[in-house]
């Protein structure tokens, strides 16, 4: 999952509070039966601005995984903060 304007913090606080993650050392969250690493990209362009960029990718075993990623996609898609 590609996410753009954001900052990877906020993600990384969901996983830890919300599913019990622990943020490793380098970066990623681990939680029971699943790892959630963060892949910094380059600046997206929109226009005359650049935004932040990073992807998230889930693995783990099938059930634990798909419910971290499914949650993911919710956060992503919230309005407001």
């Amino acid at each position: 999952m590609e996410i753009r304007n954001l900052k990877p913090e906020l993600f990384r606080g969901y996983l830890v509070a919300e599913l019990g993650g622990a943020v490793q050392a380098d970066g990623d969250v681990t939680g029971p039966g699943w790892r959630a690493r963060f892949v910094e990209l380059p600046r997206a362009q929109i226009g005359r601005y650049a935004v932040p960029a990073f992807r998230i990718d889930v693995e783990g075993e099938p059930e634990p995984a798909a419910a971290v990623a499914a949650y993911l996609r919710r956060q992503a898609m919230r309005g407001g903060g």
